[in-house]
């Protein structure tokens, strides 16, 4: 793609800044508390961050340090126990899935927006191509109109050089 000033000449600087743009959706950082930023624009500083809980079984209380079981089963209470840790937990990693839900739909949304912007970037390219199109066209045909006006004319005066001769003299 290129961008012509008024008297046809190609701006580069223009031209070489739409040659270099690109979007794109691509992780742009993974930060060692494992939150994770996503770059979601065309424009900096535009980013999602999504930051995820430890969900292991020890963090969830369904095990104990050393990965034995300390849910019990084998009375009332600890049955009980046992259900309200699992109920936190459940609760807990559905915490965790909500974000991840909405952290999906955000880029899914950015990737729609990306399409859309795409095809209208395309659809305005073939505009301005058809554009140049049609001027080289008006151009073509009023410099065939011009050729053959000229040479009607000169048909017309060398048939008709006496007329022409008596039209100076």
């Amino acid at each position: 793609m290129s961008v012509e000033d008024s008297q046809g000449n190609i701006r580069r600087s223009v031209t070489e800044v739409l040659d270099a743009f690109f979007e794109a959706i691509t992780p742009h950082d993974i930060s060692s508390n494992d939150m994770i930023t996503t770059h979601v624009a065309d424009k900096a500083n535009r980013k999602v961050e999504l930051d995820f809980n430890d969900m292991s079984a020890h963090a969830l209380g369904l095990t104990s340090h050393n990965k034995e079981y300390t849910l019990s089963l084998a009375t009332k209470q600890d049955a009980n126990a046992a259900v309200k840790v699992a109920d936190t937990a459940l609760y807990r990693v559905s915490e965790e899935l909500v974000k991840v839900g909405a952290m999906l739909a955000r880029l899914e949304y950015t990737a729609d927006n990306l399409l859309t912007y795409t095809e209208n970037l395309t659809a305005a390219e073939s505009t301005i191509r058809d554009a140049d199109l049609a001027k080289e066209w008006v151009d073509y045909t009023s410099s065939n109109v011009n050729s053959q006006q000229a040479e009607a004319m000169l048909q017309f005066l060398q048939s008709n050089s006496d007329w022409f001769v008596n039209l100076i003299g």
